[in-house]
């Protein structure tokens, strides 16, 4: 896959999170590692108006090799590269149940799984402490613990999901966010699957 391709697909993704409620305004953000370098979307722009010829390319250590300004968060990303060399693409989204969890939650806990896909699809999710967005500090908490994660919840700001492909990110992101949603919908009364069942689960189909 080249880059033209790639940038295709991050334009998918972005107006499909759009349509589905996953980000709104300019929030959340894209990338995608091929090689030595980063596709990522750009700082200041609503995912779901995004262009192929609208993204920026940076190497790994951050520098713009052509096109705009990326996103603030692309410390974050590019932590998570530098951290795991399994994973080639990255989702974050504000997603409004995940969000609202991760303002009531207790920090450095798991969240509590209710279906299997997300365990199957993602692994357990730990949500991590408040950190600035945008900052090189957040992008050092990331990288430290996405090394046992492929989700991660961000306090009071939002999702991170990591794949080894776009499309798997993405369904990352629509996993944390729909299971996150039976805990408000059932206001907080749903089963949850034991913690040995999770740990089969996630032996079994991969995490």
């Amino acid at each position: 896959m080249n880059i033209s391709q790639i940038s295709e697909e991050i334009v998918k993704l972005g107006k499909e999170l759009t349509d589905k409620g996953l980000v709104n305004g300019t929030g959340g953000n894209l990338s995608v590692r091929m090689e030595n370098v980063v596709i990522s979307t750009p700082s200041g722009w609503s995912l779901g108006e995004l262009k192929s010829a609208s993204l920026s390319i940076t190497n790994l250590e951050g520098i713009t090799l052509y096109g705009p300004k990326p996103t603030k968060e692309l410390p974050m990303h590019l932590a998570i590269y530098h951290a795991r060399p399994d994973i080639n693409a990255v989702v974050h989204t504000h997603s409004i149940y995940a969000v609202t969890y991760s303002c009531t939650a207790t920090v450095d806990s798991l969240i509590p799984i209710y279906i299997p896909s997300i365990a199957a699809k993602v692994g357990n999710v730990k949500l991590i402490p408040f950190v600035l967005p945008g900052s090189k500090d957040l992008g050092e908490l990331v990288g430290k613990e996405i090394r046992q994660y492929n989700g991660l919840l961000l306090e009071n700001h939002g999702v991170i999901s990591a794949g080894k492909t776009l499309s798997k990110a993405g369904i990352g992101a629509y996993e944390i966010e729909d299971n996150l949603k039976i805990e408000f919908l059932s206001n907080h009364t749903a089963r949850r699957i034991p913690n040995q069942l999770v740990k089969e689960i996630i032996e079994t189909y991969g995490g």
